[in-house]
């Protein structure tokens, strides 16, 4: 059965980005220190623990879905989609596809709508909600997370884009720790998602 599981990094204060984000600073300002762990040494890769879960959620990973701010920052810097995988992005301006190297971004005006596309590309692997905020709000708030994982990082952003801001008043969404995994960097937090 293919699990739809949303992934982020966030800060002790709950910003999943900096303010101000912006092609010049593409997390907002100091926003980049939140993906530090996954890029521990000189040439660029995650090391033990952060490795091997960054490495699982990769081969589990059939489909991604990220939002139209992450796209049009992201694209530039990762040239390709941001996983090896086929990519829907989750804006209210759809257009038409965009092959790249790694798979093709298409794009859906809603949750529903993008959640479909995913898991029709997925085949028999999982959904990864990659982001933004506003992307995994969106998903969480229309009952389509199945597992949340956070990586959270000991770091105060004091400012930015927090993950969890504007989630709707009457979400009741109860989770279950699965998981907690910590490393030097970061710890790695697993949750199941109770359905609405």
């Amino acid at each position: 059965m293919t699990i739809t599981f949303a992934s982020q990094s966030i800060s002790l204060d709950g910003f999943s980005a900096g303010p101000q984000i912006s092609d010049r600073n593409p997390m907002g300002v100091g926003g980049e220190r939140l993906h530090d762990w996954m890029f521990a040494t000189p040439t660029g890769s995650a090391v033990g623990v952060d490795a091997d879960l960054k490495r699982r959620e990769l081969e589990r990973t059939g489909a991604v879905v990220i939002g139209r701010t992450m796209y049009e920052v992201g694209l530039p810097i990762w040239k390709d989609t941001p996983y090896p995988r086929p990519t829907v992005v989750l804006t209210n301006r759809p257009e038409e596809p965009v092959t790249m190297p790694g798979g093709t971004f298409t794009f859906a005006s809603t949750a529903k709508a993008a959640h479909e596309q995913a898991l029709t590309a997925a085949g028999d692997r999982d959904v990864l909600v990659l982001g933004g905020a506003t992307t995994i709000q969106a998903f969480l708030a229309a009952g389509l997370v199945d597992e949340l994982t956070l990586q959270l990082v000991p770091l105060l952003l004091g400012g930015g884009t927090r993950l969890f801001a504007d989630l709707p008043t009457d979400l009741s969404a109860k989770l279950t720790v699965t998981s907690v995994t910590p490393s030097a960097a970061v710890t790695h937090l697993h949750y199941r998602v109770a359905r609405r």
